[in-house]
C-alpha cells in the first residue's frame, strides 16, 4: 500500500471525528436542546 493512500485515509478519519465532535457540541448546546424540544412539543401537540 502506497504511504499516500494511508495518509488520506488518516486525513478523512480526522476530518470525521473532528466532524463528529462539532455536531456533538452543537446538538448538546443549552440553546439547540431549546430549539429541538419546543419543534417535538409543537409537533405532539395537536
Amino acid at each position: 500500500m502506497c504511504l499516500c493512500v494511508t495518509v488520506r485515509v488518516s486525513r478523512g478519519t480526522v476530518a470525521a471525528v473532528a466532524f463528529a465532535g462539532l455536531l456533538t457540541a452543537i446538538l448538546t448546546s443549552d440553546t439547540v436542546r431549546g430549539w429541538l424540544e419546543a419543534l417535538v412539543q409543537q409537533a405532539l401537540n395537536p
